[in-house]
């Protein structure tokens, strides 16, 4: 018995190793296999953060790429305003210049009467005449009645009808003023 006892001790002790042995090794392949899905989930996802984080970079660089286009094309705009504005301001002030000297010449004598004349068809019988005292002796020359030769201007007339509640503004810069909100207004509708 002590043989048979031993050997069936060894063989038990074989057959726990055996077990031992198998038992490990399940659960080392349950851990690779646990490891591989673990690394296989974590790459997932790392993959997922990280094309999210690059459509998230491309989104906010197009935002960033559309408010700087958008900066710019106002600053764009207000140069061309300021451009625009800087170059309507020396025309007029030119044109003042001119029409200072178109004032002096026998062309603007005619003006003048053509002026009292549109009033006076304008305005009926009784019409009278604000002007530059410049103008009053022409005006008077013509038979139009002269009531102020006062008026600051660079030339034209102010006509009143006979109880003057109606007024007709000729003089030479309102009719500029009306053309220039004219082209503002064309100019504005280009822009």
């Amino acid at each position: 018995m002590g043989t048979e006892a031993l050997s069936g001790a060894e063989a038990l002790l074989r057959e726990l190793a055996d077990k031992k042995a198998k038992a490990l090794k399940s659960l080392e392949q349950e851990f690779e296999a646990k490891l591989k899905e673990v690394e296989t989930q974590t790459a997932a996802a790392i993959a997922e953060i990280q094309q999210r984080a690059q459509d998230e970079s491309k989104l906010q660089a197009e935002k960033e790429r559309n408010r700087i286009i958008g900066a710019s094309k106002l600053q764009a705009k207000k140069l061309i305003f300021d451009a625009t504005e800087k170059m309507m301001k020396e025309n007029l002030e030119s044109l003042q210049q001119v029409l200072k000297s178109y004032t002096e010449s026998e062309p603007y004598k005619d003006l003048l009467l053509r002026m009292a004349n549109y009033a006076s068809r304008r305005l009926g019988r009784g019409m009278v005449i604000k002007c530059r005292e410049k103008d009053k002796a022409i005006l008077n020359d013509k038979g139009f009645k002269v009531i102020s030769s006062d008026i600051q201007s660079v030339g034209g007339i102010i006509a009143y009808n006979s109880n003057r509640s109606l007024e007709l503004d000729l003089r030479l810069e309102e009719l500029l003023r009306i053309k220039e909100e004219q082209v503002r207004a064309a100019i504005a509708g280009k822009g």
